[in-house]
């Protein structure tokens, strides 16, 4: 009689669980690769392998179906406020939670992207659950402990020589191989609150600022001019060389409509809502939940001295005013009329780059409001948001990207030179109106550029921004 060896009689291992092993390991590998991509795309930090996604997929293969999903989720709002907290420099979760709120605000093409994300993300998640489902108790647990022993050791190698395993924020993108995203997140806050220098109390939703703003330094407890236009440019970033601002400004420079133009920069962190409240209060939330804001959280604000030293003051903005409840806190400021897109008369020309009317629209109702005897006028841009949309740009002039030189003069920086200029080019036009003599005006930045690629973002000081000052003659 012939007898086949055991050996023989055993099946391939593409057809054992090894199999699903690795391709459960695959699928892990992309669901962290979906987050990776964003992080480098964005310049945030997190781990290559993140231990809660791992930890809920191994609770959904063990059976405990409700479990994983509900360990999952986490892990992904874990992931998604991680992301918004490296981006914005938030000092609380609850921030990155009540942005979220906005979401729907966001420009369409946004929205399906992030929900396409979502899908693959969560496909991920069910094939390498599925998969492992199908694999022994003993095997997965001793190849999982093999694996987030290997994983850690491999961390702690690439960590210790330079004592960062245990301050991974401070490590480079391609140190973090695998550890928790929701160490790594505290970590993060941490740092925020001590690089604003605040002493981090949850219980205080608004700080008092530690660096002097642009309001701060030019126009004190009371300005010398009877009309005053105050812009906060949406992403006007400090560049490292100054021949790229140059090249934004350079309308009023040549204007002889301009006297005593001074360029300066400040110190600038957070979202733009973060940015308006830094110039008009001289304050740094640590909540977005606007809604609920007081006059007693936030004091008197620039608006509100002004309002009561006689000047009318007045708020222009061209997105929806739902957005950060505007609507709601800006006259707890001491706004007492406010131009938002439904506040404005109809225009043909909507912007892309963000929900709402183009800047280069709304420069008449800023001069109407000028011609006021005694006003303050406060104008949030909008259209230089990014993605930087080349269809928000009425003449696109290739001679304002020659500045730029190496790889990274590609379309999104040109993009965004184009759209800075043509803001600034609209303003050297606005103050040819001789009933605009006297009128004093600021811009400054509300945050850095947001920009895709790591070589573009180092073209940029990332915790400053340009502030320009000058009077209409």
């Amino acid at each position: 009689m012939n007898r086949q060896s055991p050996l023989l009689n055993r099946s391939p291992w593409y057809k054992t669980g090894w199999l699903r092993i690795v391709l459960a390991v695959i699928a892990l590998v992309l669901l962290n690769g979906i987050f990776q991509y964003v992080a480098l795309r964005f310049g945030y930090k997190r781990y290559f392998l993140g231990f809660e996604l791992l930890v809920a997929v191994v609770f959904f293969a063990l059976g405990y179906r409700w479990s994983g999903l509900l360990l999952f989720l986490s892990g992904l709002v874990l992931e998604i406020v991680l992301g918004l907290t490296g981006l914005f420099h938030f000092m609380n979760v609850r921030e990155a939670l009540d942005m979220a709120e906005f979401a729907l605000l966001a420009r369409p093409e946004d929205i399906f992207w992030f929900v396409a994300s979502l899908v693959l993300v969560v496909g991920c998640f069910w094939v390498a659950g599925t998969l492992l489902s199908g694999v022994r108790f003993s095997r997965m647990a001793l190849i999982g402990g093999v694996f987030v022993v290997g994983l850690t050791y491999g961390q702690w190698s690439i960590s210790e020589e330079r004592g960062e395993f245990f301050t991974p924020v401070l490590a480079s993108q391609d140190a973090l191989l695998f550890g928790s995203a929701s160490f790594l997140l505290k970590n993060t806050l941490d740092l925020n609150r001590v690089k604003q220098a605040v002493d981090g109390n949850p219980d205080i939703e608004y700080h008092k600022i530690r660096h002097p703003s642009a309001a701060d330094g030019i126009m004190g407890e009371s300005p010398d001019s009877r009309r005053i236009l105050f812009v906060i440019s949406e992403a006007w970033g400090l560049p490292r060389d100054p021949n790229i601002l140059e090249k934004q400004i350079l309308s009023l420079r040549n204007s002889a409509h301009v006297q005593g133009l001074e360029l300066n920069s400040v110190y600038a962190r957070g979202a733009t809502a973060a940015g308006e409240l830094r110039e008009l209060c001289g304050l740094i939330p640590s909540r977005m939940n606007f809604g609920k804001m007081t006059s007693e959280l936030v004091g008197e604000c620039l608006p509100k001295k002004l309002k009561t030293l006689g000047y009318r003051t007045v708020a222009v903005h061209g997105a929806d005013s739902g957005m950060y409840r505007r609507s709601r806190w800006y006259p707890i400021l001491g706004f007492e009329q406010m131009f938002f897109k439904d506040d404005m008369p109809a225009s043909e020309s909507h912007c892309y780059s963000f929900p709402g009317y183009c800047d280069r629209n709304i420069f008449p109702v800023v001069r109407d409001q000028l011609k006021n005897d005694q006003v303050f006028v406060y104008w949030l841009t909008l259209n230089t948001h990014v993605p930087y949309d080349r269809r928000d740009i009425s003449q696109y002039r290739e001679e304002l990207c020659s500045v730029f030189t190496g790889e990274s003069s590609n379309e999104m920086l040109c993009n965004y030179q184009n759209l800075h200029a043509q803001f600034f080019d609209g303003l050297a036009n606005l103050i040819k109106d001789d009933a605009l003599r006297g009128v004093e005006v600021v811009v400054v930045g509300d945050h850095a550029p947001i920009f895709l690629d790591g070589e573009t973002r180092e073209r940029f000081e990332r915790e400053r921004v340009p502030v320009l000052h000058f009077k209409v003659k």
